[in-house]
């Protein structure tokens, strides 16, 4: 203890025993204030600095435990000790498990005792307080946890009932902060979400509590709100903080965020849609773009309820078997022969019948869905090609798509291993597609795993190539055999120069680096000519043909003499003579 005062609200009807407690205290740093009644007491509290309080158990307003529970409510972090004129160590005990620090027979009240057991009574509330701010304190960032998060904002929700006030609660999301981590570090990662703390916490109101409720996710409370400008002031203030470079030793990294915001009463009638409702205004901040803050809104629970029940539906979907898989053809350019197929995703709904892969993909790659039916899709593809194996048919060559989520799973070449051993499927005629973007969210990672399914014998092919971050670079650092010609630069073959220019190029360079160049969304025998001039290996589009579910392309491939028996040599495929 210090040589500070120490003020003790002494609580004691009986002006004796008042005299007797205050006599024990006098000549050392104790400052005593006197309340006759608990009424006068919770007054004091309110209103006074209070560092301990001394109280009996019997009062002419409360009796018994009850002046406990009344005076830790009122000041829940000032210790009580009990005073009792009776000797019954039953009371004491059930006095400390009410809630106070200690309990002292007031004919023991007399020299050091007394001063000696609220010393101790303050060093014990002093610790288990420490305790409870460590248990609701986030360890890195020093902000509240998820626990003290969620009893400020009850708390809150209900001060603003009772009080007919507004309480808003904002959701704060790094934007693709994972990839930081992945980059440089999680040492680095830490140090960005600690300085994200700290200038969050000074873009608020001491009022306000900021949290860290997950790895790169805050939550705010505000109460005593004037207006909606208040919270959107704020919300841009934290927008603008984080979206400062952050300087850390030789590096410097750039982050934004994205902020959703609900408002109680008006968005929501408990601390749990209130959290609902938040969350889901900041999906729809990232859906905007991110690196910007979005007001909930009821329309947003609209589409959250339809978005619940789209995974629900899909979910069911791939237990009752309602997906399928369409093929469309890959042509080779030189012979007019099929050299492969690509396999598509579609759902088969019972009701709506066949639902277009644009109404349900992005929300499996966001859902995390995508997971288990991409490994679905690669094995549906792999037995069908046994299938047409046990039909007769000569080998077929499949690929399909592999997305960006998927990357993000360590096991996925292991995973396709396994169902391509389990099939008996020919890894060599199998492609794996997947778009320049995918590959650049984490180069050194997805770099890994394409080479693994290089090392299996299937090829890679770059989809919609032309359009994102196109280089050289990316080509000679992954394992690619196969560039895909986007359908934005076929279409427009025949009126744009620019257009034309681009996809001669591309071949070109396909060419030189000896990797077969296929363009799809061919539509036209204008297209067709103009692919064929510029000795490009393979065409996909409706020119030749739809996507075909999986009996019309049997009976293709029985009726009609397209396929081509044996894929040609590596230096014709890649446009070699």
């Amino acid at each position: 203890m210090t040589a500070e005062t120490i003020d003790v609200l002494l609580i004691e009807d009986n002006p004796a025993d008042a005299r007797l407690l205050e006599v024990a205290l006098e000549g050392s740093q104790f400052r005593t204030h006197k309340a006759a009644n608990l009424e006068t007491a919770l007054n004091h509290l309110f209103n006074n600095p209070v560092t301990v309080v001394l109280s009996d158990l019997s009062l002419p307003d409360a009796s018994g435990l009850e002046c406990i529970h009344l005076l830790t409510a009122a000041a829940p972090s000032v210790p009580v000790v009990v005073v009792t004129g009776t000797k019954d160590e039953e009371t004491g005990l059930a006095a400390l498990r009410a809630g106070a620090q200690d309990y002292i027979f007031k004919d023991h009240a007399k020299g050091a005792l007394l001063p000696r057991a609220l010393r101790y009574a303050i060093e014990r509330k002093q610790a288990e307080q420490r305790m409870i701010e460590l248990a609701q304190q986030d360890a890195l960032t020093g902000l509240a946890n998820r626990v003290q998060f969620r009893a400020f904002l009850d708390k809150a929700v209900a001060r603003a009932e009772r009080l007919d006030r507004s309480v808003a609660l904002m959701f704060v999301d790094l934007d693709r902060f994972k990839m930081v981590n992945n980059t440089h570090g999680q040492e680095t990662g830490d140090q960005v979400l600690k300085t994200v703390a700290e200038r969050m916490t000074q873009c608020l109101r001491k009022s306000d509590l900021a949290a860290r409720i997950g790895a790169d996710e805050f939550a705010i409370v505000m109460e005593s709100l004037d207006s909606p400008q208040t919270v959107s002031s704020a919300a841009q203030r934290i927008l603008d903080a984080v979206s400062r470079p952050f300087s850390l030793g030789a590096k410097q990294i750039h982050a934004t965020t994205s902020i959703g915001v609900a408002i109680y009463p008006m968005d929501a009638a408990t601390p749990e849609s209130l959290m609902s409702s938040a969350h889901t205004a900041m999906a729809q901040a990232k859906e905007r773009g991110k690196n910007t803050y979005q007001f909930y809104t009821r329309e947003m629970h609209q589409h959250a309820l339809k978005q619940l029940e789209l995974e629900r539906t899909l979910r069911g979907a791939m237990e009752r078997g309602e997906f399928r898989l369409h093929y469309q053809p890959q042509v080779d350019m030189r012979q007019g022969r099929i050299t492969g197929f690509e396999a598509l995703l579609r759902w088969q709904h019972p009701e709506r019948g066949l639902v277009p892969p644009g109404e349900f993909i992005d929300f499996c790659e966001e859902s995390g869905l995508i997971v288990p039916l991409g490994k679905w899709v690669l094995r549906e593809a792999c037995e069908q090609q046994q299938r047409w194996r046990a039909l007769g048919l000569p080998p077929v060559h499949i690929s399909f798509n592999v997305s960006a989520r998927q990357l993000q799973d360590s096991d996925l070449v292991q995973s396709f291993k396994e169902i391509v051993e389990e099939t008996g499927a020919d890894p060599r005629r199998l492609d794996v597609e997947l778009t320049e973007s995918a590959m650049l969210k984490d180069p050194e990672s997805v770099g890994r795993l394409l080479q693994g399914f290089a090392d299996m014998g299937m090829g890679i092919a770059l989809d919609d190539f032309g359009t994102g971050y196109s280089s050289l670079t990316h080509l000679r650092r992954f394992p690619v055999t196969t560039i895909k010609i986007d359908r934005a630069f076929i279409t427009n073959l025949s009126t744009s120069q620019d257009d034309a220019a681009i996809v001669g190029a591309i071949v070109g360079m396909g060419r030189s680096l000896r990797l077969r160049t296929l363009a799809e969304g061919i539509e036209t025998s204008e297209q067709l000519a103009f692919l064929r001039q510029l000795n490009c290996d393979s065409m996909q589009g409706y020119y030749f043909s739809k996507p075909l579910p999986v009996e019309a392309v049997t009976s293709a491939l029985f009726e009609r003499n397209l396929y081509d028996l044996e894929p040609a040599p590596k230096a014709s495929a890649a446009g070699a003579d």
